[in-house]
């Protein structure tokens, strides 16, 4: 089963965390009134958890160790 961190959806954790993340896959189309057409809800998950059924081979972040 892939994990969170092969996911095309998955971007860096805002407090630096190498071992979280945020998921991106839950957007939705805004009314056409508004400036941007979608929006975009993200959820802090750790990037170890099994993916879910959205789950979308990608260009994973790399965990910051990899990156010193």
């Amino acid at each position: 089963m892939p994990t969170c961190k092969e996911c095309k959806h998955i971007t860096p954790s805002p407090t630096g965390d190498p071992s979280k993340g945020i998921c991106i896959q839950a957007r939705s189309k805004l009314p056409e009134t508004q400036k941007t057409s979608m929006a975009i809800r993200g959820k802090m998950i750790l990037k170890n958890t099994d993916a879910c059924e959205c789950f979308e081979k990608g260009e994973s972040w790399k965990d910051i160790k990899e990156l010193i």
